[in-house]
């Protein structure tokens, strides 16, 4: 082609050029030699329109958008090939679809000069502006390639029918601004927009507008100051707070921005954050610290509070430390105190403070296994520190290391703590000696200890577990594998929903084998938690009182539980406490049985006797009084019994029932006599003569009654006294 295009100015022989162009038609290929064939067709001496549109179309058809724009830029100017030009800019308007492939269709245009086909596609596409946001980014390709102000005046004109809210006005500002340089419009929309401000999310709209837009300072502070109140995302009010203080030069109100995140900021690393944010942003590292300080006296998680201790280091390092004292103190476990130890050393390189979290470690460890690694973190750092500080270190390794040796529950544990004081206490010959002999009498046992871990993996229940712990301490005395074992089936105990009646076996044998009264204790408490009838708890105070070891604990013990029960049952927190007259009477009765308290005696049964109904309930009092040796009491209560009987029936109840339970005769014959005065007819006369027979067997008494209420006798004399 470039050949045949050449030969026509350097030969001016036409048919030699047509020639090489014929040549050039039988090797072409592909959409772009189609294009540039019918390009010189076009422009030939004596061309062929006809055969340049057959390729045109061939070009269109078959290449990309390139080929598509230059096919139908050459057939708009080839004779005879409008209609081919008008088909192609048709198919092509109808594969656009959004605003971004109209952008790249009439920028490709524009670049390849065809302008005018550029404009009139971007004109053709105005379709796509449906809202606001569309429009003004067609009026900013209206700009970009034409530089048409009227145009992308009259654009953005027509857009402000779209402007419904806050943001709308301020980005329509904006494009006036900086799409057509109109200031003055701009600041007028721009109060449009302040007009419009509904919501401290649109104040915030307003606010960044007002300083993009115009710069205006003041009434960006103005409009935060009114959404301060409405903005709860930490994130947001942090990133504000920054835009204040950096872009407005207010610290003032961008210190109340950050206190307000503050108040939402629930964790240690979101406190971090923003304490990082406010020294940098208002270079006041003291307001960083104020803040931090407050968290430290908000927030209770350990590693939060290192997390703090870590970030005050450089600001403030006494709060530092007492963030750090605060974690220790909060810190439950040894592997926890282990951890902070580690971070205190690095974070505050206080190496003294991080052996206070060793010691207490060494407190809480709850065997050798976590034991080992505090000995481990104190030799390390007794390698870092000098005096009486690593004095101090090796102390507190020496004592770990001890304590794990004597908490071993297993081979691997024995040869650890072997290992540890072969290494870090190899110049005390006799403990070297020591724990090799123990290790090699460990490894001699082991095929012992091998089958009870056999029958520890096949354990299914929780008696297996207890019959397998006392079988170790039978054959081996290995209180620290039995701790283990124990502590499994109290795992399982607590798994299958801690059965107040499955307890009692496990806390029989962790008071046998383990010397750990507040463990025994705290089972027994778990274990009544269970408990909804008074007869359950009663068993767990009695078992308190007579199978543990420390008779004062079990004593201990089962006022607590007893004390709780009496306050469940004032407060009436379940129906299966109870609450009535009969409830309080059997509290009384287990308490003066198992408790030397009589004081206590005689209050629950005061407040019983306020809640009976009847004489019967009352005389359950005055037994149980009784029978607590509260004889005054008694007597009272026996009193209140008699003035509440309102029939025979009643007197002769009640004097069998005080009868019966070991009230003396001569009192209850008494008592019996004083309620004489109910019979008021014949029928119940004759009732409590009757009950003199039954009560008291003696027919004389009866026989007497009956002359002295002018009553035969015959009858009564023949009655035969029941057995009872």
């Amino acid at each position: 082609i470039r050949v045949a295009e050449n030969a026509v100015d350097a030969t001016g022989d036409a048919d030699f050029a047509q020639a090489i162009r014929d040549e050039a038609e039988e090797m072409l290929f592909d959409a772009p030699e189609h294009l540039a064939f019918a390009r010189t067709l076009a422009g030939a001496v004596g061309g062929d329109p006809a055969k340049a549109r057959e390729h045109l179309e061939i070009a269109a058809k078959e290449g990309g958008m390139g080929e598509r724009l230059a096919a139908i830029g050459i057939a708009r100017t080839l004779e005879g090939c409008s209609d081919l030009a008008d088909a192609l800019l048709a198919e092509l308007r109808s594969g656009i679809d959004d605003l971004d492939k109209a952008k790249e269709i009439v920028t490709s245009l524009h670049e390849a000069g065809e302008t005018e086909l550029a404009r009139e596609l971007l004109e053709g596409s105005s379709g796509l502006c449906q809202d606001l946001a569309t429009t003004i980014a067609f009026a900013g390709i209206a700009r970009s390639l034409f530089a048409d102000d009227e145009w992308v005046r009259r654009l953005l004109d027509e857009a402000e029918i779209d402007c419904q809210f806050t943001k709308d006005f301020v980005a329509l500002a904006t494009a006036y601004r900086d799409l057509v340089q109109d200031s003055g419009r701009a600041s007028e929309l721009m109060e449009q927009a302040g007009e419009f401000c509904m919501s401290g999310d649109e104040q915030l709209d307003l606010a960044a507008g007002l300083l993009e837009v115009s710069d205006d300072r003041e009434g960006a502070a103005a409009a935060y100051e009114k959404a301060l109140g409405e903005i709860s995302d930490k994130e947001r009010l942090s990133e504000i707070a920054g835009t204040i203080a950096r872009s407005l030069e207010n610290p003032d109100l961008a210190k109340r921005y950050y206190a307000r995140a503050e108040q939402f900021a629930a964790s240690a690393s979101d406190i971090c954050r923003l304490a990082r944010e406010v020294a940098e942003a208002l270079d006041e590292p003291s307001l960083a610290k104020e803040m931090l300080a407050r968290a430290i006296e908000r927030i209770s998680n350990p590693s939060e509070l290192a997390n703090i201790a870590g970030e005050l280091a450089s600001l403030d390092p006494e709060q530092a430390r007492n963030a750090a004292l605060k974690a220790i103190e909060r810190t439950k476990d040894s592997p926890g105190l282990v951890r902070l130890a580690d971070s205190i050393g690095e974070m505050l390189g206080d190496h003294l403070l991080a052996l206070d979290a060793a010691a207490k470690a060494v407190d809480l460890a709850k065997g050798s296994y976590e034991l080992v690694p505090i000995e481990i973190l104190a030799c390390a750092i007794a390698q870092r520190v000098e005096g009486d500080g690593a004095e101090k270190a090796r102390a507190i390794a020496r004592r770990a290391l001890q304590e794990a040796e004597e908490r071993i529950a297993s081979l691997g544990e024995m040869q650890s703590v072997a290992e540890r004081v072969r290494l870090d206490f190899a110049d005390e010959a006799s403990w070297v000696a020591r724990i090799e002999e123990k290790l090699q009498r460990r490894e001699a046992n082991q095929a012992l200890y091998t089958a009870f871990s056999e029958r520890e993996r096949k354990a299914r229940g929780l008696l297996d577990l207890l019959f397998l712990a006392d079988d170790v301490m039978e054959e081996i005395g290995d209180a620290f594998y039995v701790d283990k074992l124990l502590a499994t089936a109290e795992d399982r105990w607590r798994d299958a929903g801690s059965d107040p009646s499955q307890a009692l076996d496990l806390i029989a044998a962790v008071d046998r084998h383990l010397d750990d009264a507040e463990r025994t204790a705290s089972l027994i408490r778990r274990a009544a938690k269970g408990v909804v009838r008074l007869q359950g708890l009663a068993t767990l105070g009695h078992f308190a009182l007579t199978r543990l070891n420390d008779r004062a604990q079990g004593i201990e013990i089962a006022g607590a539980l007893y004390a709780e029960w009496e306050r469940r049952m004032s407060a009436g927190e379940s129906a299966d406490v109870g609450g009535g007259a009969l409830d309080g009477i059997r509290l009384a009765r287990i308490v003066a049985r198992d408790l030397d308290r009589p004081e206590w005696v005689e209050r629950l049964l005061e407040s019983a006797a306020a809640k009976t109904v009847d004489p019967m309930e009352s005389a359950e009092c005055a037994i149980a009084a009784a029978a607590a040796g509260l004889e005054e009491s008694a007597r009272a209560l026996r009193e209140k019994a008699k003035d509440r009987c309102r029939s025979v029936d009643d007197a002769t109840a009640l004097v069998a029932r005080l009868f019966g339970s070991g009230l003396d005769e001569d009192r209850s014959r008494a008592l019996y006599g004083d309620l004489r005065g109910l019979c008021t007819t014949p029928p119940s006369h004759r009732r409590w003569i009757r009950g003199i027979e039954e009560i008291f067997r003696d027919p004389a008494w009866a026989a007497q009654e009956s002359i002295d209420a002018g009553l035969s006798s015959a009858a009564s004399s023949k009655r035969r006294a029941p057995r009872w």
